[in-house]
C-alpha cells in the first residue's frame, strides 16, 4: 500500500505522535508513552535514529557550544545534548515490531548514513527527514534507494531551497513522498507560524503536505488542517510531571487525544 498516496485520499488527516527526547533514556518511560498512543487514535508514532558520534564531535570548544539566548538547549554542548537525546538502537529493534503488531505505524527520523542502514534492516515502513537535514543530498539518496514513503521537513528551508529538495526528487526517480510545513522553534509561537503558505505549497508542489506543529497546544494543528494539510506530527510526553529536553515544546497524550 501506498502510504502517502492513501493519505491524500483520506477524510481526515494521518496523526503522527513524535516521542523525541520525551523517552528521557529510560525505557520504562518510553514503554508507558507507546503503550498510551496505542490506546489512542494516533495512526503513527515516530522516533529519531543517531548516534552522538554521527552527528557531532565530542570537543568542548565554543563551536559546538549553544549560545542561543533563548534556546531552550543553551550552554550546552552539541555532542552532550545529542547523547542525552539519542534513544538507544536496541530500543527501537523492540518497539517496532511491537507497534505494528498492535496496529500502529512505527517509523523515524535518520540522520546519518548508518542509522538509515539499521532502520531498512528493521523495515521501517517509512522515512522522516528532518528540517535541518532536507538539504543533506546523500542522505537523501541513500533514504530514496529503500523504496519506502519519504516526509521531508521544510523548517529552516526558502522556498527555493524546498525547490531544489523536491527537483532532487523528482530527478532520483522519488514520487513517494510529502512536505511538511514547520517553524524551527522550541516551542514556536503561532506569530511565527505563517500557516498560510500551506495552501501556496499545495499549489506549487502538487504533494501532500503536512504540518510539523511545535506549538504547544493543539490550535494551530486544527488551523492547517483547515488550510489543507494532510499530516500532523506533535511532540508528546508522558504527562505535564514530565521534565525532559523537548518536554517545553511537547503536548500531553490526553491533550493529543
Amino acid at each position: 500500500m501506498n502510504i502517502l498516496k492513501q493519505i491524500k485520499k483520506n477524510k481526515y488527516p494521518f496523526i503522527i505522535a513524535e516521542v523525541s527526547a520525551n523517552h528521557n533514556q529510560n525505557f520504562t518511560t518510553l514503554k508507558k508513552i507507546i503503550d498510551k498512543l496505542l490506546k489512542t487514535k494516533v495512526d503513527a508514532i515516530k522516533f529519531q535514529t543517531f548516534k552522538p558520534d554521527g552527528m557531532t564531535l565530542k570537543l568542548k570548544k565554543d563551536d559546538f557550544l549553544i549560545k542561543e539566548k533563548n534556546s531552550l538547549w543553551k550552554n550546552t554542548y552539541l555532542f552532550d545534548l545529542y547523547k542525552a537525546s539519542s534513544m538507544p538502537w536496541e530500543w527501537q529493534e523492540k518497539i517496532f515490531p511491537y507497534i505494528k503488531k498492535r496496529g500502529k505505524i512505527p517509523f523515524s527520523s535518520p540522520f546519518h548514513f548508518e542509522a538509515v542502514n539499521f532502520l531498512k534492516n528493521i523495515n521501517c515502513p517509512i522515512y522522516k527527514v528532518a528540517s535541518l537535514e532536507n538539504n543533506f543530498f546523500p542522505l537523501i539518496k541513500k533514504i530514496i534507494n529503500t523504496n519506502k514513503p519519504i516526509i521531508i521537513s521544510t523548517g529552516a528551508s526558502t522556498y527555493n531551497e524546498i525547490h531544489e529538495v523536491v527537483k532532487f526528487l523528482k530527478k532520483n526517480n522519488c514520487k513517494n513522498y510529502s512536505l511538511l510545513k514547520c517553524t524551527s522553534s522550541y516551542p514556536a509561537k503561532y506569530t511565527d507560524l505563517n500557516l498560510d503558505t500551506i495552501p501556496v505549497m499545495i499549489k506549487k508542489f502538487k504533494c501532500t503536505i503536512g504540518f510539523s506543529d511545535h506549538t504547544k497546544d493543539g490550535l494551530a494543528a486544527k488551523v492547517a488542517v483547515s488550510m489543507g494539510a494532510k499530516i500532523i506530527e506533535k511532540h508528546v510526553k508522558l504527562d505535564n510531571k514530565s521534565n525532559t529536553l523537548d518536554s517545553k515544546f511537547s503536548i500531553t497524550i490526553s491533550d493529543l487525544e
